[in-house]
C-alpha cells in the first residue's frame, strides 16, 4: 500500500470496484458501486469475460482524468487491459497500485504516464526477471517517481542490480522497497541470513554514486519458523529463531 494517496477516484480491491465519477447530468461526484461487473449473480468469486477495464473508464462515465488507480485481487481479461492502458482518463496517472498485470500493457500505461507518474507499487504481483527488464527503458523515465515498491516478488541479483541502475538517476525518487534478491535464499528457499546481508549491501553500495534516498530497504518472504520478514536497511534486521543467527 502506498505511503500517501490522493483522491482515489478507482480502486479495484478484492473483486469489486468502487469508483468516483461524474454522473449523467449532475455536476458533483457521485460513488456508483460496480460489483456486479467483477463476479456473477450469487458468487463472491472474479468473474471471466466481464471486459471490466472498459466498464470502468468508460468515458460515458469517467468524465475527468485518473489520479489514482489501484487494482488488488480482480483479475482483468487481456482486452481489460488492453483497454485500461490505453484509455486517454490514464494518461495524468500519478499512483498506480497493481497486484496482477498484463506485461505489454503496463508498459503502454507506464510510457504514457512518465511525466505525471509519482507512485508506483507492483508489491508482490508476481513479476519476473525479464518481464521488469521489459519495464526499465519506460520506469527510468517516470521523472516524478517519489515512491516505488516492488517487494514481495522473486527477482534475481542482476536484475536487480539493473533496477537499480535505471532508477538511481531519477532525481525525486526517495522511497524504495524493493525484494531481496533470490540468491539470498538456499536450496531449501530458507532465507540465508549472511548472504543477504553481503548481497543487500552490494546492492545499496550502486545508489553511492547518485543521490542517496530518504528509504532503501530490501525485504525477504516471511521465515519459514516464525513468519517475520528480514529486512536490509543500512544492515540486516532479522527474527531470533536460531536459524537466523
Amino acid at each position: 500500500m502506498f505511503p500517501f494517496w490522493e483522491a482515489s477516484p478507482v480502486k479495484v480491491v478484492e473483486s469489486r470496484v468502487e469508483k468516483r465519477a461524474w454522473k449523467e447530468g449532475s455536476p458533483t461526484l457521485t460513488p456508483v458501486n460496480m460489483e456486479t461487473l467483477c463476479s456473477p449473480a450469487g458468487s463472491r468469486g472474479p468473474a471471466s469475460n466481464t471486459h471490466l477495464g472498459k466498464a470502468v473508464l468508460s468515458s460515458r462515465h469517467l468524465k475527468t482524468p485518473l489520479k489514482t488507480l489501484s487494482i488488488t485481487n480482480c483479475p482483468l481479461s487481456d482486452s481489460d487491459w488492453n483497454h485500461l492502458s490505453r484509455c486517454p482518463n490514464t494518461r495524468q496517472l500519478r499512483h498506480l497500485e497493481l497486484t496482477d498485470f498484463s506485461p505489454e500493457s503496463l508498459k503502454i500505461l507506464l510510457e504514457s504516464t512518465v511525466a505525471s507518474l509519482k507512485s508506483l507499487d507492483l508489491e508482490a504481483c508476481g513479476i519476473t526477471d525479464s518481464q521488469l527488464q521489459a519495464l526499465l527503458p519506460a520506469l527510468s523515465h517516470c521523472s516524478q517517481l517519489r515512491v516505488l515498491s516492488f517487494h514481495g516478488n522473486r527477482i534475481s541479483m542482476s536484475a536487480l542490480r539493473d533496477l537499480l541502475l535505471h532508477t538511481a538517476r531519477l532525481s525525486q525518487l526517495s522511497i524504495e522497497l524493493y525484494p531481496a534478491p533470490l540468491e539470498s535464499y538456499d536450496a531449501q528457499d530458507a532465507i540465508h541470513p549472511g548472504r543477504c546481508s553481503q548481497l543487500c549491501a552490494e546492492l545499496t553500495a550502486i545508489m553511492r554514486d547518485f543521490m542517496q534516498p530518504n528509504v532503501l530497504v530490501f525485504c525477504t518472504v516471511p521465515c519459514c519458523c516464525c513468519g517475520y520478514k528480514f529486512m536490509y536497511k543500512q544492515g540486516l534486521i532479522h527474527c531470533s529463531c536460531p536459524t537466523a543467527a
